[in-house]
């Protein structure tokens, strides 16, 4: 009976509590908004009352005054930074000349160049990855490309076969294995019956060895000599009168294999020649040239003659035209040196 005497007035002191909490919030919700005290119960603290504006007897209270509101500074206009608009310039890839007119293009098409040279951009990175990965395996296989040119198979085709093996003999159940490896034995013309005799197989192992290196150091000779051929044609295609080159270059070939031709001008010269089409360009443009000479050496002698005409009514003192002996015997004879 005491639990339940207990019990039921803990809940209306509870009810108390709550009802005296929710005036309390009430009469703030009503009020202007102000710093509320609580009391050490956590509750709100009641208010005093506002006190009056005047007294007893007339007297003027001072009123209360707000606080002043913060003064909100405004900078004055301008002295913020002002965003500035994005410039774009030309691609750096464009000519001198296009990159002049890249202004005038409207603000779209400005924006979509730039796109279009940023993915071309990033492709091309892509692809340079690609083409140095490329180029490491290629030299990677050229030194056994007679060996697979042998087979009749492309080098990616022979990488793959090895790498498949090596796969089977390391992932393969044992027995596949040994029947397998039987298998390359064979095929490699090695005897597993026959007995090891270990200082044989090193001197053999030297020797093998020992050709191979002679083999990659011809082969590097071959690839150089090819090479600087290669940079000789390239300069000798590029040099000016030569623009039939691509045209004959298959005669030329031939020419420069058969010994027909001492070098790659003679063998241009020859193929140009044989060629109908070529040889006709040729005939042209050297009666051109000869025209053309002509037509500077007529100018020339005109040019000559002009300074040379003597001046009309005047008389060379020279006379008639004199030989040699003619001219000295006359000029002795004037200085008093012989008598005529």
């Amino acid at each position: 009976m005491d639990d339940l005497t207990t019990q039921e007035n803990q809940t209306t002191s509870m009810d108390s509590t709550i009802a005296d909490a929710w005036k309390d919030i009430s009469q703030n919700l009503q009020e202007p908004a102000e710093t509320v005290a609580r009391d050490h119960t956590g509750k709100f603290a009641k208010r005093e009352p506002a006190p009056e504006t005047q007294e007893q007897g007339g007297e003027e209270k001072p009123a209360i005054t707000a606080a002043p509101k913060p003064e909100v500074t405004t900078e004055e206009p301008g002295t913020q930074d002002q965003p500035q608009e994005p410039t774009s310039k030309a691609p750096s890839s464009w000519k001198k000349e296009a990159a002049a007119l890249f202004e005038a293009l409207p603000a779209a098409v400005k924006d979509e160049v730039l796109r279009r040279e940023g993915d071309m951009h990033k492709g091309l990175e892509g692809y340079k990855a690609k083409a140095e990965l490329g180029r490491k395996f290629e030299s990677v296989v050229a030194p056994y490309m007679e060996t697979i040119n042998k087979f009749g198979v492309t080098p990616d085709v022979a990488i793959a076969e090895l790498l498949k093996i090596d796969n089977l003999l390391r992932t393969a159940p044992p027995a596949v294995k040994a029947q397998r490896f039987m298998a390359l034995a064979r095929d490699y013309g090695i005897d597993l019956t026959q007995e090891f005799d270990p200082n044989a197989a090193a001197l053999q192992q030297r020797m093998y060895d020992l050709e191979n290196e002679l083999r990659e150091a011809k082969q590097a000779r071959e690839q150089q000599s090819s090479q600087a051929v290669n940079t000789e044609i390239e300069r000798f295609a590029a040099e000016p009168g030569h623009e039939h080159f691509e045209v004959v270059r298959a005669h030329m070939s031939a020419l420069l294999q058969a010994g027909a031709a001492k070098d790659l001008q003679d063998a241009y010269d020859q193929a140009v020649y044989a060629n109908p089409q070529t040889r006709a360009t040729l005939l042209a443009q050297q009666q051109e040239a000869a025209r053309k000479e002509a037509q500077r050496k007529a100018d020339q002698a005109r040019k000559a003659a002009a300074v040379n005409v003597p001046s009309r009514g005047v008389v060379s003192a020279a006379g008639a035209k004199q030989t040699m002996d003619e001219s000295i015997r006359a000029e002795a004879e004037r200085l008093g040196l012989i008598r005529s």
